[in-house]
């Protein structure tokens, strides 16, 4: 079976990328351990020694991270305005893997060797190595194509932890 459809990516596309990709890497295990553990340190410190200096430092700490998850993504955006005309690609999805088609040249990268993919009611995040991946919006693609997609994730990607797919 083969699909061939084409993507033009909106700004709302290329922030809730770059938004996942800053969550994936934020949320790891351990780092939300030394957040938690570092972080809820300052929190509690008023109980156990009656001052406030670093009570203050963690809800800082707690504002600064918001702020950050929030300038990333107008980042993002701005990111956006710059590679809008790169933004259009092609793809071929085959029992092999999928290609990707852009100006720049033609890739295909095997279902096996992709390193990680998430699927959200919007999209399919799919990553080739922990740092580089794209996305692809679902209001693009037809059911049996979202079908397909799931189905080649899931019979050929070897790590399953890195296979976050929606329940049917």
């Amino acid at each position: 079976m083969t699909y061939k459809f084409k993507q033009t990516w909106t700004k709302e596309d290329y922030v809730a990328f770059a938004t996942n990709h800053l969550l994936i890497n934020f949320m790891k295990v351990q780092n939300f351990l030394l957040y938690f553990v570092s972080i809820g340190y300052l929190l509690i410190t008023p109980l156990l020694t009656g001052k406030f200096n670093f009570f203050f430092i963690g809800i800082g700490l707690l504002v600064m991270m918001g702020f950050y998850v929030l300038y990333a993504r107008h980042a993002a955006a701005k990111g956006y305005e710059k590679n809008q005309a790169l933004l259009s690609i092609s793809f071929v999805l085959n029992e092999e893997g999928l290609t990707y088609i852009t100006s720049e040249g033609e890739m295909t990268e095997p279902w096996a060797q992709f390193y990680s993919v998430k699927e959200t009611k919007d999209y399919f995040f799919m990553y080739f190595t922990a740092q580089k991946g794209f996305l692809l919006a679902k209001r693009d693609l037809t059911e049996p194509m979202k079908n397909f997609i799931v189905k080649m994730f899931d019979e050929h990607m070897t790590n399953k932890k890195r296979v976050k797919l929606l329940k049917k």
